[in-house]
């Protein structure tokens, strides 16, 4: 009888350590490498910090091609204003893609920062339409005056704990 009892607690603690090793090999993880428990509001805050995090880099990519653009380095009237519209549609698919996420109910601030960032850079963007319509060193005034608008919402979300 001894036998079959000493097999039985061999079995399961075999059981015990394989099912273990497939859950540490299996366990998904964050950014740290820390082990993510998936209960479905951590699961779900996780996945729009990520989200929220990949918008924050398009932002930035966004912001590059902005100050491309306002460097004016091409001299096609054409190629500035194509820039523009192609830069303005991007502006509104990331605005479009943030507005239309459901943010978790913990997360409500984060989104209302990534709206407000996002639509600054809409605004700064709709201004530099106007000013490659109209080179006046008022829109260009304006225009830049928006973009520094952006840019400190930009970096204010940055600095958000939920960003890191």
């Amino acid at each position: 009888m001894k036998n079959k009892s000493e097999y039985a607690l061999l079995i399961v603690l075999g059981f015990l350590i394989i099912f273990g090793l497939i859950g540490w090999a299996v366990s998904p993880e964050d950014e740290s490498g820390q082990p993510l428990l998936l209960l479905p509001g951590v699961k779900e805050v996780e996945e729009y910090r990520r989200k929220a995090n990949s918008w924050t880099e398009d932002m930035k990519l966004l912001d590059g091609r902005l100050a491309v653009l306002l460097n004016g380095n091409t001299s096609s009237l054409y190629t500035q204003s194509k820039n523009a519209q192609d830069l303005f549609s991007d502006y509104v698919a990331l605005v479009q893609d943030i507005e239309n996420t459901e943010a978790p109910a913990a997360l409500t601030g984060l989104k209302n920062m990534l709206s407000n960032s996002s639509i600054a850079y809409i605004n700064a963007c709709q201004s530099v339409l106007n000013w490659v319509r109209n080179t006046s060193a008022e829109n260009l005034v304006y225009t830049e005056q928006l973009v520094e608008t952006a840019k400190d919402l930009l970096r204010e979300l940055e600095s958000s704990p939920w960003m890191d």
